[in-house]
């Protein structure tokens, strides 16, 4: 009995020591090593897709760079493919005439302004030679109040795409201006930009 009980000690101890030196694998199968956010390294992957969703799409926050987003202007008149186009906001006419194949021969050049920046929604027509002219037959540049469109009125100096909207606006619900000075009246256009295009605006 002395000998079984010596023996069943030794097996013992020789298990606690087995099992002593292998420890530290056998806890870190169960628990792996994390990272200094404390993911598990394996699972790090998925912990990156998770945290950019949920932030929202990625994606959508091109959209507030105004370089990322459209408009559609459509072109029309005298070129060669008029129709409806897409541009990048903040293009100009110029790059509206080359997409519709440029001016055709009977165009006149000097109806549009290649240089003005385009709006979403607008419309960009060429007129044909003498048009121009008809229109203005003393040469006189100025802007018109109560015939100008919305993209004329958008090349006087701080007149913006609302401006020229509350511009038509007054003039259709009162008829028409009966002085250049009223355009004072309309709102958002004080004494300040009215005393920088005076000379440039008639009726």
């Amino acid at each position: 009995m002395r000998k079984i009980r010596i023996k069943c000690i030794a097996l013992a101890l020789a298990l606690l020591i087995l099992l002593g030196g292998c420890g530290s694998g056998f806890l870190s199968d169960l628990y792996p090593t994390t990272d200094s956010v404390g993911i598990p390294e394996k699972n790090q992957e998925n912990h990156k897709g998770s945290e950019a969703n949920s932030t929202g799409d990625l994606s959508s926050d091109k959209d507030d760079d105004p370089a990322d987003r459209w408009i559609y202007v459509h072109v029309c008149g005298c070129v060669i493919k008029p129709g409806l186009y897409r541009f990048k906001d903040g293009a100009r006419i110029d790059e509206a005439i080359r997409a519709a194949g440029g001016f055709s021969k009977d165009a006149d050049e000097k109806s549009v302004n290649l240089a003005q920046i385009m709006t979403d929604g607008s419309q960009i027509e060429v007129l044909p030679s003498g048009v121009t002219e008809e229109k203005n037959p003393s040469g006189d540049s100025r802007i018109n109040l109560n015939l100008a469109q919305k993209e004329d009125l958008m090349t006087l100096t701080g007149i913006g795409e609302n401006r020229a909207l509350a511009i038509i606006a007054y003039r259709e619900e009162h008829g028409g201006f009966t002085s250049v000075e009223e355009l004072k009246k309309v709102e958002g256009i004080g004494d300040g930009i009215y005393q920088k295009i005076k000379n440039s605006i008639k009726i």
